[in-house]
């Protein structure tokens, strides 16, 4: 097609525009790209936290549980309660204190549901059952006595179901290490041995 002489330089200039939009839009595209990722990458990193951080105080809850149904139960128990020493455990207030951590625990696995990494997930996943195996080893009615010796004694635990509680916590922890390699891959951090040997993920160097 022949442009004639007139309108050359409109059709350059139209030409000229249209390069530099197309430039220009591609440049907005990158850098709203790059903002996308790195809201992203801000958003996996504070769910990956709000993981490490939720389930690790969940040990100690666990272990203060532990201690009021020792220290709670029996008949010696009940005296102190009937003598106004102590208040009667409130079974709301226990339910309470539980939803107090276990609810930041799954608000944090929903986190990591939504923006993390297929790994992510497995790892998060992970994590939030070993959380509730350690609930459930400390709270557990202790074996080492009778159901009417635990009535006018207290519980007990037996030494094996303390063992199974401490490896509850060491497969917690192991689990919070292998969620916080994946956190650090994606960082482009290298990995870490959390527990003192090589717990890094595996296929993550």
């Amino acid at each position: 097609m022949t442009v004639e002489p007139v309108w050359a330089p409109v059709v350059a200039a139209l030409g000229a525009s249209f390069l530099t939009g197309v430039l220009v839009l591609a440049r907005d595209i990158r850098h709203d790209h790059r903002e996308d990722r790195r809201s992203l990458s801000a958003a996996r990193a504070k769910a990956y936290g709000q993981m490490m951080t939720v389930s690790g105080l969940l040990v100690h809850t666990a272990g203060t549980m532990h201690s009021a149904m020792e220290t709670r139960t029996g008949l010696g128990a009940g005296l102190n309660v009937a003598l106004r020493i102590t208040k009667p455990v409130d079974t709301f207030q226990l339910d309470e204190f539980l939803r107090r951590d276990t609810v930041p625990l799954y608000e944090a696995l929903s986190g990591v549901w939504i923006h993390g990494t297929h790994e992510a997930i497995r790892a998060a996943n992970e994590v939030a059952s070993r959380s509730t195996d350690v609930i459930g080893s400390a709270t557990v009615h202790g074996a080492a006595r009778s159901r009417l010796a635990r009535y006018f004694a207290g519980e007990r635990w037996t030494q094996t179901q303390l063992d199974d509680w401490q490896r509850a916590i060491e497969r917690l922890a192991v689990a919070r290490a292998d969620l916080a390699n994946i956190a650090r891959h994606e960082l482009g951090l290298r990995a870490a041995a959390f527990l003192g040997n090589d717990t890094t993920v595996q296929g993550i160097a």
